[in-house]
């Protein structure tokens, strides 16, 4: 959750955490689509690593994994070299996805 002052100050309703019941997290900040939005762009977008799986999840050629970066779906997959490679699970034309399975192996993704 957002919980420094240099963050809160992008929200276009400031933010200020209650000095009473310090332990308790503000209902705002599990309901609030403009924190949420905040959230999304901080931790899942820009220059950050994000985790998608490991490695034995995509073990073999031809293996692949979805997942989510944030809210973008995502695949993983090991070619027939045997590198790990990662795509936004989206057709291009059209946005939709172009797996559905949770996890499998194949030869084309289409």
């Amino acid at each position: 959750m957002l919980a420094n002052k240099q963050n809160h100050e992008e929200l276009s309703e400031p933010f200020i955490w209650p000095e009473e019941g310090i332990s308790r997290i503000p209902y705002r900040l599990f309901f609030d689509p403009e924190i949420y939005k905040l959230e999304q762009e901080k931790i899942f977008k820009g220059p950050v690593w994000n985790f998608l799986c490991m490695e034995f999840d995509v073990a073999e050629p031809g293996d692949f994994k979805t997942t989510f970066v944030g809210e973008t779906p995502v695949i993983v997959t090991r070619d027939r070299k045997g590198t790990v490679n990662a795509m936004v699970n989206r057709c291009a034309h059209k946005g939709a996805l172009v797996c559905l399975k949770e996890r499998g192996n194949a030869k084309a993704l289409t």
